[in-house]
């Protein structure tokens, strides 16, 4: 899986695009490739024209940096959503698996 999302870290004033490379119900890894003063614990929003489910808003759980070109991080979000929306999140993830592959969705 290979999705573009923006991204955006309010607190820091910092937003983005980077890569969707993996998902699951409670978190997703993310490529980005902005340098940015990593913060653990930042608060990331996120969006996604191809995946309208995508949990809005996620915590910095772990952060690595990328080397060589283009510069960027490799890093790890657990989803801050609860009920509803994760729910509906879940089912969407579901249904993706079970066409052998979440891009084939998008």
């Amino acid at each position: 899986m290979e999705i573009p999302v923006r991204w955006t870290i309010e607190a820091q004033g910092l937003s983005g695009e980077g890569i969707l490379l993996d998902a699951s119900r409670g978190g997703a890894q993310l490529r980005m490739s902005s340098e940015f003063d990593v913060t653990r614990g930042a608060t990331f929003t996120l969006s996604s024209t191809l995946v309208p489910l995508l949990p809005c808003s996620g915590k910095l759980r772990w952060f690595r940096r990328l080397s060589g070109e283009p510069a960027g991080y490799l890093c790890g979000l657990i989803f801050l959503e609860l009920g509803t929306n994760l729910e509906n999140w879940g089912g969407w993830l579901n249904e993706r698996r079970g066409l052998g592959s979440l891009r084939k969705a998008v």
